[in-house]
C-alpha cells in the first residue's frame, strides 16, 4: 500500500520509514493533500486523496470534547497496553533506572505504595550522615509532607509509578484534594 505522492511504502517496518512522513504521519501535512493508493480484501482498488489531520492532532482533538469518557472510548482504539521490553515497564531512560537511594533503585522507591515509600523516607534519613541530612533535609520533608496528604484521603495503597488514567473517579477526585 504506497504513498503515492510521498512515495513511501506502508509494508515496511515503521522504523524504515522516513523521518518526514513519520512527522506528518504524528502531525499532518497541514493541509497539503495526499494520495494512497489501497487494494482492499475484495480485491478493489482504489486511491484516497486527502490532508492527514495526524495521530496527535486526532487525540487532542478527541481530548478537547467535553465528555471525557467518549473521549476516552475513541482514543482507547489507538492505545495498546504492553510492557516495554527495554525498560521492563519501569518507564524510565538507562539513566533513570540505574539511579541508587540508598541501597535502592529509584524505579524500585516508585513502585512502592505511599505508605511503604513513607517509611523508606525516614529510613534512608536516618542513615544519612548530618552533613547530608542538613543538605536534604527540606527535600524530605516537602517529600513527606505530600505522602501524608495522600494517606489522610485514603490512597497509602498507590504507589508513585502508577498512570493516572488508571485511577478510578474517586482516587483522581482525592488526589486532587491530597495535591
Amino acid at each position: 500500500m504506497p504513498l503515492l505522492d510521498m512515495k513511501e511504502n506502508l509494508e515496511v517496518p515503521f522504523k524504515e520509514l522516513s523521518e518526514n512522513f513519520k512527522r506528518q504521519l504524528f502531525y499532518g501535512t497541514n493541509g497539503r493533500e495526499v494520495s494512497l493508493s489501497y487494494v482492499n480484501s475484495n480485491g478493489r482498488k482504489g486511491i484516497i486523496k486527502r490532508p492527514v489531520e495526524g495521530v496527535v492532532n486526532t487525540m487532542y482533538r478527541l481530548l478537547r470534547n467535553n465528555n471525557a469518557q467518549k473521549s476516552m472510548a475513541n482514543l482507547e482504539q489507538y492505545i495498546v497496553k504492553k510492557k516495554c521490553s527495554h525498560c521492563n515497564g519501569e518507564r524510565l531512560k538507562d539513566e533513570g533506572r540505574l539511579v541508587k537511594i540508598g541501597p535502592t533503585r529509584y524505579p524500585e522507591a516508585t513502585n512502592m505504595n505511599i505508605s511503604k515509600l513513607k517509611n523508606w523516607c525516614h529510613q534512608i534519613y536516618n542513615t544519612l550522615t548530618t552533613e547530608k541530612k542538613d543538605k536534604s533535609k527540606i527535600i524530605f520533608m516537602k517529600i513527606l509532607y505530600q505522602l501524608k496528604k495522600m494517606e489522610q484521603v485514603g490512597l497509602n495503597y498507590l504507589s508513585l509509578n502508577r498512570s493516572v488514567p488508571s485511577l478510578s473517579g474517586g482516587e483522581s477526585q482525592r488526589l486532587k484534594i491530597a495535591t
